[in-house]
């Protein structure tokens, strides 16, 4: 019994690891993505003002 409980311990940890690490990466696809429409955004005020 004592092992059955350390393995469902074990996996409910790994499980919220996964899930934190995943979060994670989402929010950092969304500031790189958000990062670049800003860049993008800021090149073609540039090249407004430029002309």
């Amino acid at each position: 019994m004592a092992t059955d409980s350390l393995v469902g311990e074990r996996a409910a940890e790994e499980a919220g690891l996964f899930s934190g690490a995943a979060a994670q990466a989402v929010s950092i696809i969304a500031v790189i993505t958000l990062a670049e429409n800003e860049n993008n955004f800021l090149f073609m005020a540039f090249h407004s003002l430029r002309k």
